[in-house]
């Protein structure tokens, strides 16, 4: 009796070892694989964290050296570009970094430029957003033409500092790359005093109708500001806002396309009739070298990309019309005619980079979100 017991257990334990044995193999062959289902694919076994961060090392620790921009969570600030930038926005770079003055400064003596007014303040401001267009502020560790471009941003930061701006323009303009800057180092006392101190001096300069100067291009400038502050919490949405989009979409109303950036940022109403119609007008007249307007084409582009969106076909033509125009330009015509290091060559060259940058450095995005 015992005998025939064991005889019948024997042979179930020979067959669950095999089996267990079976199932190792199996599994083992199987690790990692991917396993189809109907028409979709489903990993067996998710990638360890681990080995994500180790490859995500490893491709950081492989890119260029060359500059490029970072990505960001602000509205404002630099996002990371789905292609290099462009070999023009780099030419600017160089040129802007070689013409620096040992102050920190750029440009000289005020100089008119598409019928504005542009201070030594103002382009040395310009200068600096150019360079914050790769996404990184006064801590980058970048070289550019062997200099540290953290010490480039720092040193006209500083000389901003000590030399501030008293005309609308050069204010606007100040205060976004002091709010720039501070948006990639948040949490910096000294960084957000100095920001804070821009912002108010630009608050002080609204006029009684809404606008900077009187003048849609400079409130639309203002209002880049407005929208930065926004991003870093040092501004709510409230009355400088709507007193500012009020001046703006009645100039848009009255056929004004240079009001279209700023109202759009303050407002992020794409379907307004007037803003429309405005972006039609602009994308009827691509940028051309017989016609110079260098702060038209700036603000011209930051309204077709909010006010289109930048999958739009008419974003994509304007943008590869003005990406062609410039990249067709001749080595001579660099040095703008011999404005070596002026006010109007470093205007000039910015408002170019600036345009080119639009892509990449803004998200579709409003105040008013």
């Amino acid at each position: 009796m015992r005998g025939n017991l064991f005889r019948r257990v024997q042979v179930p334990l020979w067959l669950g070892t095999v089996v267990m044995v079976l199932a190792l193999v199996l599994a083992r062959n199987t690790k990692g694989r991917t396993l189809n289902v109907g028409s979709e694919k489903h990993s067996s076994s998710p990638k360890p964290s681990a080995e994500i961060s180790a490859a995500d090392a490893l491709e950081r620790s492989s890119e260029s050296l060359r500059i490029q921009p970072t990505p960001s969570r602000c509205a404002q600030h630099p996002q990371k570009a789905s292609t290099p930038i462009s070999s023009r926005v780099e030419s600017i770079f160089s040129w802007l970094a070689d013409r620096q003055s040992k102050d920190g400064s750029w440009g000289d003596f005020k100089a008119t430029v598409s019928s504005y007014e542009y201070t030594k303040q103002s382009a040395t401001a310009l200068a600096l957003l150019t360079f914050l267009g790769t996404g990184e502020g006064d801590r980058s560790a970048r070289l550019l033409n062997h200099k540290p471009l953290r010490q480039i941003i720092r040193q006209g930061l500083n000389w901003l500092e000590d030399n501030p701006a008293s005309d609308p323009l050069s204010v606007a303009l100040v205060a976004t790359a002091f709010l720039q800057n501070y948006e990639m180092r948040e949490g910096d006392g000294k960084r957000k005093e100095v920001a804070q101190g821009a912002l108010d001096r630009l608050l002080s300069m609204q006029m009684e109708d809404g606008s900077w100067g009187h003048d849609s291009y400079v409130t639309s400038l203002a209002a880049e500001a407005l929208l930065s502050a926004h991003s870093s919490e040092l501004l709510k949405p409230g009355e400088h806002r709507d007193r500012a989009s009020a001046f703006l979409r009645e100039g848009l109303r009255k056929g004004d396309t240079m009001a279209g950036s700023g109202f759009v940022l303050l407002t992020g109403d794409r379907d307004d009739i007037c803003l429309l119609s405005a972006s039609n007008q602009i994308a009827s007249s691509p940028p051309a070298w017989t016609m110079e307007d260098y702060s038209a084409w700036y603000v011209n582009s930051l309204t077709l990309f909010h006010a289109r969106g930048k999958d739009s076909e008419v974003w994509k033509s304007w943008d590869e019309h003005f990406r062609a125009m410039t990249e067709s330009m001749e080595p001579a015509m660099f040095t703008w005619l011999g404005e070596e290091g002026t006010t109007a060559g470093v205007v000039k060259n910015s408002l170019i980079a600036l345009s080119l940058e639009v892509s990449y450095r803004y998200r579709v995005g409003s105040l008013a979100k």
